[in-house]
């Protein structure tokens, strides 16, 4: 296993790992990948809403389409067998308020306002350009459909309509840590999609493996999440908990997340 990422660090080379630094925006870069012998590529590259703090569309176009496409094209030349992709859940914001649960088998419904909206496009585009590449190509895709994934990191804050935030669930943390009251608002019933890093990474090794096609999510009809994969080590909302604790004490990646 190879980890790429912009970042000049040795994380990974103290962990024993083996890493890239690769711009996904820069195609000589690509130039610094193996040729041969490679199995599966795994895109988790993206710029975010969250971390935009002055909109520009075209900082979305030149990573999330045309670097994605850079990646899909060295799959090709290399002859990969499959190409995982980690897709938004804003792909169906068009949903969003108008019922509990939502079938995988929906089709896209963009919303076409707000910080996401241009974004989902761009994510959308590489979904349908994956398609391609299958049944021009023959890879196998993987499009795993995301919720906010829930993990510590040192950073509490993100940018909505590229104003600076503190992020919920971290609040509700610091609240609780310094022994302070929890509001609560809104409808008591409602749920929400909790996925937890770790439990991402075991899908993301297991679909290298075997050849499913999985759209991911806790709440888009739990039947079918039964059907494609094992649930037994899914990781329990307290659980995680306890994990997300232990993390943040250990600070294991938080060399990771400084600029």
């Amino acid at each position: 296993m190879i980890a790429v990422g912009r970042k000049n660090t040795d994380f990974f080379q103290n962990n024993g790992i083996e890493y890239i630094q690769v711009d996904i925006c820069n195609e000589d870069d690509f130039k610094k990948f193996p040729t041969t012998d490679v199995y599966a590529v795994v895109n988790l590259t993206g710029i975010l809403p969250a971390y935009l703090k002055k909109y520009d569309s075209f900082i979305y176009v030149e990573t999330n389409i045309k670097g994605s496409l850079r990646i899909l094209e060295y799959a090709r030349k290399v002859g990969v067998d499959r190409v995982l992709y980690t897709q938004t859940w804003a792909e169906m914001a068009g949903y969003w308020g108008k019922g509990e649960i939502f079938s995988s088998q929906l089709p896209r419904k963009l919303k076409y306002t707000g910080d996401h909206a241009f974004y989902a496009i761009t994510k959308c585009m590489i979904v349908d350009t994956m398609e391609y590449y299958k049944q021009e190509y023959g890879i196998k895709n993987f499009v795993f459909r995301l919720p906010n994934v829930y993990l510590y990191h040192p950073d509490t804050y993100y940018y909505v309509e590229c104003k600076k935030k503190l992020v919920a669930y971290r609040y509700m943390i610091n609240q609780v840590e310094n022994r302070k009251d929890i509001e609560m608002w809104g409808n008591p019933d409602a749920f929400e999609d909790i996925l937890y890093v770790k439990d991402l990474c075991q899908k993301l090794l297991k679909f290298q493996i075997k050849q499913h096609l999985i759209v991911l999510s806790w709440i888009y009809l739990m039947q079918k999440k039964k059907k494609n994969w094992d649930t037994s080590r899914n990781i329990h909302i307290l659980k995680y908990l306890e994990d997300y604790k232990k993390e943040k004490q250990l600070k294991r990646f938080d060399v990771l997340w400084k600029e």
